[in-house]
Protein backbone atom coordinates (compact mmCIF):
# COMPACT_ATOMS: atom_id res chain seq x y z
CA UNK A 1 0.00 0.00 0.00
CA UNK A 2 1.31 3.54 -0.64
CA UNK A 3 2.44 5.51 2.43
CA UNK A 4 1.73 8.87 0.60
CA UNK A 5 -1.42 9.57 -1.66
CA UNK A 6 0.50 12.58 -3.35
CA UNK A 7 3.85 14.20 -2.80
CA UNK A 8 5.90 16.94 -4.68
CA UNK A 9 9.92 16.79 -5.01
CA UNK A 10 12.85 19.64 -5.54
CA UNK A 11 16.44 19.37 -5.93
CA UNK A 12 19.29 21.48 -6.86
CA UNK A 13 22.49 19.72 -7.95
CA UNK A 14 26.13 21.86 -8.47
CA UNK A 15 29.35 21.15 -9.27
CA UNK A 16 31.45 23.54 -7.66
CA UNK A 17 34.60 23.22 -9.93
CA UNK A 18 37.01 20.93 -7.85
CA UNK A 19 37.37 17.94 -10.01
CA UNK A 20 33.87 15.61 -9.90
CA UNK A 21 32.72 16.76 -6.65
CA UNK A 22 29.29 17.25 -6.76
CA UNK A 23 26.53 19.40 -3.76
CA UNK A 24 22.84 18.82 -3.89
CA UNK A 25 20.08 19.85 -1.91
CA UNK A 26 16.34 19.05 -2.51
CA UNK A 27 12.86 18.75 -0.49
CA UNK A 28 9.94 16.56 -0.65
CA UNK A 29 6.26 17.28 0.71
CA UNK A 30 4.13 14.29 1.45
CA UNK A 31 0.64 13.72 2.10
CA UNK A 32 0.07 10.30 4.10
CA UNK A 33 -2.62 8.56 2.78
CA UNK A 34 -3.68 8.55 6.88
CA UNK A 35 -5.72 11.71 6.98
CA UNK A 36 -4.49 11.80 10.68
CA UNK A 37 -1.29 12.29 9.98
CA UNK A 38 0.32 15.84 9.17
CA UNK A 39 2.58 16.75 6.10
CA UNK A 40 5.80 15.46 6.08
CA UNK A 41 8.32 17.38 5.14
CA UNK A 42 11.97 16.26 4.25
CA UNK A 43 15.13 18.34 3.47
CA UNK A 44 18.43 17.08 2.35
CA UNK A 45 21.95 18.56 1.85
CA UNK A 46 24.61 16.27 0.32
CA UNK A 47 28.57 17.04 -0.91
CA UNK A 48 30.07 14.27 -3.46
CA UNK A 49 33.75 14.00 -2.52
CA UNK A 50 35.67 12.58 -5.28
CA UNK A 51 38.80 10.95 -4.03
CA UNK A 52 39.28 9.05 -7.23
CA UNK A 53 38.55 8.21 -10.74
CA UNK A 54 36.63 5.15 -8.96
CA UNK A 55 36.08 6.25 -5.40
CA UNK A 56 33.64 8.61 -3.98
CA UNK A 57 32.87 9.33 -0.48
CA UNK A 58 29.50 11.22 -0.06
CA UNK A 59 28.25 13.05 3.32
CA UNK A 60 24.51 13.72 3.95
CA UNK A 61 22.27 15.53 5.85
CA UNK A 62 18.40 15.36 5.63
CA UNK A 63 15.72 16.84 8.21
CA UNK A 64 12.54 15.43 8.47
CA UNK A 65 9.35 17.20 9.88
CA UNK A 66 5.90 15.76 10.59
CA UNK A 67 7.33 12.19 10.13
CA UNK A 68 4.26 9.77 10.61
CA UNK A 69 3.68 8.41 13.93
CA UNK A 70 6.98 10.21 15.58
CA UNK A 71 6.27 13.29 17.18
CA UNK A 72 9.95 14.50 17.17
CA UNK A 73 11.35 16.29 13.78
CA UNK A 74 15.08 14.36 13.45
CA UNK A 75 17.89 15.06 12.16
CA UNK A 76 19.51 12.35 10.15
CA UNK A 77 23.25 11.94 8.89
CA UNK A 78 24.93 9.64 6.92
CA UNK A 79 28.32 8.96 5.29
CA UNK A 80 28.65 6.41 2.29
CA UNK A 81 31.92 5.36 0.81
CA UNK A 82 31.23 3.95 -2.86
CA UNK A 83 33.78 2.20 -5.22
CA UNK A 84 33.42 1.04 -8.45
CA UNK A 85 35.31 -2.41 -9.83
Amino acid sequence: APIAGRAANAGLMWRPGLYDDLVGFGATVADPVDETLDTQTTLEAFYRLDLAENAALTIDVQHLINPGFNDRDPTVFGVRLRVNF
